[in-house]
């Protein structure tokens, strides 16, 4: 009776929290409303970064990659989630107009998981791992503070970026090899021994019971947990290479949409060129930008830019899909602009595509491997967010105060 009055009373307590989610989610705050008209005056949307400028940045990113073969379930839908936040310094005017940028990993989070099976939950801010089956989190851990640098061109294109192998050899040196506790150092004495003085003037039986005894007990204490392999590390590396790519922060740095000249409430400007899906490679896009109005963004009235259009597979990324499965893949963003700072203060891309994996099958009745190349889909979410963009000599003073406060501090 007691159990199933337990029961109801769950029941009705998660119905009603749904019943309160719901109620919230549909009496929740709207939208902001985009204002201005097409008569306004010409705004310029062009976005740079600012030599003397240090920019707080926030990267969200999730990756979707299905099944190669039909899986109703999703069970081996592929999912990748990942967040950096980082301070980026543009630290310099280079020849030809080029900004160097300084970029410095402040938090990571990482999660890996097919279907419901999670073989990796990492967040630095949270303490680091819940869980990590091929030894990723040691490596996560080692990139956390590293400096990165970019060369960045007049247009908003990515020239160069240095730093990268170095950084990840930095942190793969001796960190998939998970630290082991140190022993505290004396002498051990067996566990016989210490049984032993049990034994004193006893029978041959006597002595029997006990090592029994013993190798009972030696028997039933549980193996030390082994921590990944060696091959499972070699595998967590070689992802995290592939992973940590020069066009993941391509994605951060690059202006790809915003018009080169100013633009009126409700215009419209062709795009083209390139976008990267993180692991697939470079996928050329060709489609329209549009300044569809001024929006309210956290406390800011951003210029409103939609994006859509198509991607193609470039050279670079994995193979087209079959002819039978191409289709016209879609990419669609939303990015609000600060005009006076002349920045992005939030960036939202949807990228999807297919491409062609190869699949062994063996023909029956020999020995003969006979490949089919079979249509995948990969899906990614990017989320750009300016925390904030500060002066470094606003920086410095705040430092350089501090350090004025500390000196005048008197000696305890």
């Amino acid at each position: 009776m007691n159990i199933r009055m337990a029961s109801l009373v769950a029941v009705r307590s998660t119905a009603g929290l749904l019943g309160c989610l719901v109620l919230f989610v549909g009496c929740g705050k709207r939208e902001p409303k985009i204002t201005g008209k097409p008569s306004d005056p010409p705004v310029s949307l062009r976005c740079a970064w600012k030599a003397g400028n240090c920019y707080h940045i926030r990267l969200e990113m999730e990756i979707l990659t299905d099944s190669p073969a039909v899986d109703p379930k999703e069970k081996g839908l592929h999912r990748v989630t990942y967040a950096q936040e980082c301070l980026v310094t543009a630290t310099n005017v280079a020849r030809g107009g080029n900004i160097g940028l300084e970029m410095e990993i402040l938090s990571m989070a990482m999660e890996r998981a097919r279907g419901a099976q999670v073989a990796l939950s990492y967040d630095s801010e949270q303490g680091g791992e819940t869980c990590d089956d091929l030894g990723y989190v040691p490596i996560l851990d080692g990139l956390i503070g590293g400096r990165l640098r970019f060369l960045i061109s007049p247009d908003g294109k990515m020239l160069r970026a240095d730093g990268i192998p170095e950084w990840l050899a930095h942190a793969m040196g001796d960190a998939p090899v998970r630290k082991k506790v140190p022993r505290v150092p004396g002498k051990v004495t067996p566990l016989g021994a210490r049984l032993a003085p049990m034994n004193a003037g006893g029978t041959n039986a006597d002595t029997n019971i006990v090592r029994n005894l013993v190798r009972v007990l030696t028997n039933s204490i549980p193996a030390p947990a082994t921590g990944p392999t060696a091959a499972s590390r070699r595998t967590a590396a070689s992802t995290l290479r592939t992973f940590f790519h020069p066009d993941l922060f391509r994605q951060m740095v690059e202006f790809s949409f915003p018009p080169a000249t100013p633009v009126h409430v409700g215009e419209e400007w062709k795009k083209q060129g390139d976008t990267p899906i993180n692991g697939r490679g470079r996928f050329k896009f060709d489609g329209m930008a549009k300044f569809e109005g001024w929006q309210k963004h956290g406390r800011t009235n951003c210029a409103r830019v939609a994006v859509h259009g198509t991607l193609s597979p470039l050279a670079n990324a994995s193979p087209p899909a079959p002819a039978s499965a191409q289709k016209q893949d879609p990419l669609k963003g939303t990015i609000w602009i600060d005009p006076q700072l002349g920045f992005p203060v939030a960036t939202v891309l949807d990228s999807h595509a297919t491409f062609a994996t190869r699949t062994p099958n063996p023909t029956s009745g020999t020995n003969n491997l006979a490949s089919t190349d079979l249509a995948r889909s990969v899906r990614q979410n990017v989320t750009i967010t300016l925390l904030e963009a500060t002066p470094i000599e606003a920086l410095s003073g705040e430092v350089s105060s501090n350090d004025g406060a500390s000196a005048a501090a008197p000696a305890q």
